[in-house]
């Protein structure tokens, strides 16, 4: 039971440290999963869309005029302080603003949406996003007096709720409003600069040949990335550049370390409290080979009746940190199945290293 327990505990770490690195990167790279586009264009040195650089408006329009493109569309973006006008609580918010007539995201149920977002300082509110702004999205009443936010000093109205990007670790939630708004919300931005373009190929259109197109053509004040590429640049940021991604990857060797350690003290102290057994067995002729296999047997049991209340307790902990805290900690296949790995992995080695201790082992122990 000490052994189970001990395993438990290192799967059940691992397998948080995994949800939360797995929920950084999902939760930072949703906006990139919701864009309706083929290609993305923004500012050379940006690392991440949540400190952007800037790149003149023109560029996007500009490549309107190369065979292939479709349409554009320009998205601004702006981490905004928020504050809820009944409790008088800020909060800092990822606000992006579109043109309603060429919405770059992929929002179920747009065009209801598209009359609402035209008017001035009114505000679509993430669904997804954290209580503390005030706005009952459960039972959602367009008339509640409650539905005014203060953004950048100054009030707006949220007149719906958009089920959208959520919670990230760059910000407790997410607004939508149009360019006008914007520029009414953050006055101090040049009106003239984008954060972030969309770019829509015709169909058919080659994309890796547009963008080489468009790379070799347009000034050095702008780089094209496709979608793909535009998520591996986000995950890259978070993972390398940041000490969240390294904590959670650290977390991960931890528990796998811990996991070593506590099945080779528990497989070790087996080992030493029937080593006059095994001085028998070795005297009626049985090898280390056979003692290594039935080290390992042991280890393998122990790793699956480990691992089992490990998974299930694991489950819970990911319900509860998702109810706390609105990011996407969900279990999938994979990683259960990777976690299994491990801990096969790990028991097997534990055994391995408690089993060398049998090599020594002579049937003059028994004297």
């Amino acid at each position: 039971m000490v052994a189970i327990a001990g395993i438990a505990f290192a799967t059940i770490l691992v397998f948080t440290q995994l949800g939360l690195l797995a929920a950084l990167y999902l939760s930072a790279t949703a906006m990139h999963r919701r864009l309706k586009g083929d290609l993305v264009m923004l500012e050379p040195e940006t690392e991440t869309y949540i400190v952007p650089g800037l790149f003149p408006r023109r560029r996007l329009y500009q490549v309107l005029g190369f065979e292939g493109v479709k349409s554009v569309s320009p998205i601004r973006f702006a981490l905004q302080s928020t504050t809820n006008v009944q409790s008088g609580r800020s909060r800092v918010t990822a606000m992006f603003g579109i043109s309603p007539a060429n919405v770059p995201f992929d929002i179920p149920n747009w065009d209801s949406y598209r009359p609402i977002v035209q008017l001035e300082d009114v505000i679509l509110f993430d669904s997804k996003s954290r209580p503390e702004y005030g706005i009952n999205v459960d039972n959602f009443d367009p008339a509640s007096p409650s539905n005014h936010l203060e953004v950048g000093g100054r009030r707006g109205k949220v007149d719906a709720v958009v089920d959208f990007i959520g919670v990230s670790f760059g910000s407790p939630g997410a607004i939508i409003v149009n360019d006008t708004t914007f520029q009414n919300f953050a006055p101090t931005r040049d009106p003239e600069k984008l954060e972030l373009g969309v770019i829509t190929l015709e169909e058919g259109a080659d994309i890796q040949q547009v963008k080489k197109t468009l790379e070799e053509t347009l000034p050095r004040d702008i780089k094209i990335l496709t979608i793909e590429e535009f998520i591996a640049l986000e995950e890259h940021h978070w993972g390398t550049s940041t000490a969240i991604g390294f904590i959670f990857s650290m977390g991960v060797v931890v528990g796998f370390l811990v996991g070593i350690i506590v099945v080779y003290q528990i497989l070790y102290a087996e080992i030493s409290d029937h080593v006059s057994d095994y001085a028998v067995m070795k005297a009626r002729g049985y090898g280390q080979s056979y003692f290594i296999g039935m080290i390992l047997q042991e280890a393998l049991i122990l790793s699956v009746l480990g691992y089992l209340p490990g998974y299930v307790c694991s489950l819970g902990l990911y319900h509860l940190a998702r109810a706390g805290t609105r990011l996407p900690i969900v279990m999938t296949v994979t990683r259960a199945l990777w976690v299994l790995s491990l801990t096969f992995l790990m028991c097997f080695f534990s055994g391995g290293l408690a089993a060398w201790k049998l090599k020594d082992v002579d049937p003059a122990d028994l004297l």
